[in-house]
């Protein structure tokens, strides 16, 4: 599968079939790893390159665990 111009090349489904939410799981990871490494881990950034809200971005990081609130706080 191939993420070119906002369009997915090559994506072919399974004879079996697949889960598809699971699937788009996968491929938000991606993009959110890429748009942080890209950006140096800058949050902000990263949600720029993404058309997110920081605090969009940042709800998607806890609830994959990629980031722990600090005191309850906002991180």
């Amino acid at each position: 599968m191939k993420l070119t111009n906002n369009l997915i090349e090559n994506a072919v489904l399974p004879p079996e079939g697949c889960d598809l939410a699971e699937t788009l799981l996968r491929v938000e990871d991606c993009l959110i790893d890429q748009a942080l490494e890209r950006t140096g881990q800058n949050k902000n950034q990263a949600a720029k390159l993404l058309s997110l809200n920081r605090t969009t971005l940042v709800e998607k990081l806890r609830k994959r665990g990629m980031i722990v609130p600090r005191n309850g706080g906002a991180a």
